[in-house]
């Protein structure tokens, strides 16, 4: 804490020749060498580079030159590896070494003064960001840069790739040793090669305001090329999709088989698909979020061949935009290569994981292009009804108790005057609060929160066509679980879900199938619960097991096995059963039985061997390879049953989607749901469906070679055409 008076600290200030945000910060105050200067390491006439370091460390203050520790040691030998004929500085965003004062934002903002004038001195080609704060410092002055883990997290487990690209990368482009995009100006060798490699890349251009596709390019390994989409382009497409033997590579690929789907049949399409961006997430979810063009740059070190592409390039096909959509698609085809050479030891690993999310490619870009109809005459009621709700709440809240419940501030003072010592107005906090002003505020937030994000949202997102196409994202998490976005309709609350129907109007059944408890299934199994996997195959369900098992209600050992499931702590259970209505002395007992029920069944005994795993390996494997690494306690513990469960879901997918392809029927999936799809029937063909659906193949697949027999089995919903 600082200590000195304003007065004394400006004459310290004033003597120490220091910058006017140095007065607010006061961090040189904790150090006896304030304002540590740059250090030029190394010499050179390539280019000046200057590396930009965080703080100064401990070392650094007593040597009184931050290149001198072992953070600037790293930097030296990437330097001296990388960089070769650069001239390098090493500098740092905040210029004193802060003890044990934690550097907030603003201190960070206050010193990139100095930062800037690091810049205006050294005059550097190109700045590496190594770290947060030096990120932030960049961003402060709107300085372009190299981005890199800081050295020191190298300790946590990073890998020093991402320091080892960007020094690579910066001392290639200084060199100009970046490569070039292979355009070749025919097409015919471009497919001969593509074709005798099995490997095709494919990549779309369309007008952003009309939707229009107009150009389309093509890759090999070696070369490329881009045509306008006609009819003879059309007619070379389906004939590449409907190849079994052919590998169609793209980034994000999903939204290009959304546009060959509309002049090639789905039951036609035969090909295998491979997404680049799934393969990131899968093989490298460590590197940092980016699109292609960031990829072909930072780490297949290709010029930018984007730099001269303006958003009006995109609304017509052009000379210019089929050089920029060739080199889309051979980028595609390399970043493929590069994760296969990069991540040897993960490839063959994560095979099945692979060969899932490659075949759901398909299925999703069907869900996406299909959508759902919205029912207007739902939508209205919903909407009247939720804003007359916000508005008679507001009305109540700002009349009875004088506030804006949209202020945070507000709402906390008014909680502190009637007696409630809080510190936060989270729901979480407000929950435990027992009196009707926090009861009609937590009302008047999930009414104001159902208007903002569906009502006013759902006609914004609606199409030409009039139907709603939620985007689906399949390699958004570690565990391989689908999420999906405007909206986000794996969390649509029940009282908007009418709102949603089938596209076939009175003709259709929108239908649920669900796996029976298929996370707790897929614990039985990974666990080896022989008690438990009996149970269930005698058609005994885990609750109502541990219910017998620990002596309690089987409400209460449903809400507790999910908890558990989830990697929860005693406390957290304890608070679940809480919410439930118990005292907390009741919560504890009831939890102990618990946890000495999942002893006996051996749940216990393997989640301990998954953390102790997990602390000597660093990582966690899925039973179909996905690897989660650096996860936390609770993380190892629901990794493998959530990411089970969740490739069992995508596998039952993909074979109903199969089933209705082969059946040539008009009924679609049209949305994945963790453990459940849901279907769009129409009504001549529910016989037809739900015999399909029984024809799946319900059981756990023998993964482990424990010849374990284990159904998973499917309950059926649906009532009308409208989602319920």
């Amino acid at each position: 804490m600082i200590t000195k008076t304003y007065t004394q600290r400006k004459k310290k200030h004033k003597a120490l020749n220091l910058a006017d945000a140095c007065l607010r910060c006061g961090l040189y105050e904790h150090t006896t060498k304030p304002k540590l200067d740059r250090v030029k390491i190394q010499d050179g006439t390539a280019g000046i580079v200057l590396v930009i370091l965080g703080t100064p460390t401990r070392m650094a203050e007593a040597r009184g030159d931050i290149a001198h520790d072992a953070v600037s040691q790293v930097v030296h030998q990437y330097s001296k590896k990388y960089l070769q004929d650069c001239e390098v500085w090493i500098t740092s965003s905040i210029k004193c070494y802060p003890a044990e004062w934690k550097v907030k934002t603003h201190e960070a903002r206050w010193c990139s003064t100095y930062l800037d004038e690091d810049i205006e001195q050294t005059k550097p080609v190109k700045v590496i960001a190594m770290g947060e704060l030096a990120r932030m410092s960049c961003k402060e002055i709107d300085q372009e840069y190299e981005s890199c883990v800081h050295p020191l997290q190298l300790k946590e487990g990073a890998l020093p790739r991402t320091i080892v690209e960007a020094f690579s990368r910066t001392g290639r482009e200084l060199r100009q040793e970046l490569g070039k995009i292979p355009w070749n100006p025919r097409l015919l060798p471009v497919m001969r090669q593509a074709l005798r490699e099995q490997y095709v890349g494919l990549d779309f251009e369309w007008n952003p305001n009309t939707d229009v596709t107009h150009t389309v390019g093509f890759s090999s390994s070696t070369s490329c090329h881009a045509i306008p989409l006609s009819m003879k382009a059309r007619h070379l497409i389906k004939r590449l999709v409907m190849n079994e033997d052919i590998t169609i590579v793209g980034h994000n690929i999903i939204s290009d088989v959304i546009r060959i789907m509309k002049w090639v049949r789905p039951k036609d399409i035969k090909c295998r698909f491979m997404d680049t961006l799934v393969l990131k997430r899968q093989l490298a979810s460590h590197l940092p979020v980016g699109g292609l063009k960031f990829f072909a740059h930072s780490y297949l070190y290709l010029e930018d061949y984007a730099k001269d592409i303006t958003l009006e390039d995109f609304n017509e096909y052009s000379e210019k935009l089929r050089v920029y959509c060739a080199g889309d698609a051979y980028v595609g085809v390399l970043l493929y290569q590069y994760f296969k050479d990069t991540y040897k030891n993960k490839w063959d690993v994560l095979a099945p994981a692979r060969d899932i999310d490659m075949d759901m490619i398909l299925p999703v870009a069907d869900m996406i292009k299909g959508g759902i109809a919205i029912d207007d005459t739902q939508l209205n009621t919903m909407t009247k009804d939720i804003n007359k709700q916000v508005d008679v709440l507001l009305d109540e809240l700002s009349t009875e108790y004088e506030i804006n419940p949209s202020s945070p501030m507000q709402v906390l003072e008014k909680c502190n005057e009637l007696g409630f010592d809080i510190e936060s107005t989270g729901e979480a906090v407000l929950k435990k609060v027992n009196h009707a002003f926090t009861t009609k505020l937590l009302e008047y937030r999930k009414y104001s929160k159902l208007a903002t994000t569906y009502t006013t949202k759902i006609p914004e997102w609606l199409s030409a066509d009039g139907r709603l196409h939620c985007n689906l994202h399949l390699a958004s998490t570690v565990t391989g679980r689908m999420t999906s976005s405007k909206p986000n309709m794996q969390n649509v609350p029940p009282k908007v879900r009418p709102c949603f129907q089938s596209i076939f109007g009175e003709d259709g059944i929108l239908m649920t199938v669900d796996a029976s408890q298929s996370e707790l299934r897929c614990l039985a199994y990974l666990a080896n619960s022989k008690y438990l996997i009996d149970s269930y195959n005698k058609g005994v369900d885990m609750h109502t097991l541990v219910a017998q098992l620990a002596g309690i209600d089987r409400r209460d050992a449903k809400t507790l096995n999910f908890a558990y499931v989830y990697g929860a702590s005693d406390f957290r259970m304890q608070q679940e059963l809480v919410k439930l209505g118990k005292s907390m002395t009741k919560a504890k007992k009831i939890t102990q039985d618990y946890i000495t029920s999942m002893k006996k069944l051996g749940i216990a005994d393997y989640q301990k061997k998954l953390l102790t795993k997990a602390n000597q390996t660093k990582y966690n494997t899925s039973i179909y390879g996905r690897i989660g690494e650096r996860l936390n306690p609770t993380q190892v513990v629901n990794f493998p049953v959530q990411s089970f469960s969740a490739d069992l879901n995508k596998i039952r997918i993909i074979q109903m989607y199969d089933k209705l392809r082969e059946n040539n029927l008009l009924s679609r999936i049209w949305l994945e749901f963790h453990d459940a799809m849901e279907l769009d029937v129409h009504v001549t063909e529910l016989d037809k469906v739900i015999e399909l659906i029984k024809s799946l193949d319900t059981r756990i697949p023998d993964m482990l070679n424990k010849r374990i027999t284990l159904d998973l089995p499917i309950d059926i919903k649906y009532e009308n055409k409208n989602w319920n």
